[in-house]
């Protein structure tokens, strides 16, 4: 729970408010999944890049 606060508020910090909607599929992520996109925020620079990026799957 933590893990996926701190990863919403950097991208909101980057990208600007989330929706609701990114904030629920964010909390939803695994440990693993959350680690990924920890390290995928630096790619992103839209929040439809954000959203491409939840919607793909894991590695």
């Amino acid at each position: 729970q933590g893990q996926a606060q701190l990863i919403v508020r950097q991208l909101t910090r980057k990208l600007g408010e989330l929706s609701p909607e990114t904030i629920a599929e964010i909390d939803r992520l695994s440990h693993v999944q959350l680690e990924q996109l920890s390290e995928a925020i630096f790619e992103f620079d839209r929040p439809e890049d954000l959203e491409q990026g939840l919607r793909q799957p894991p590695n």
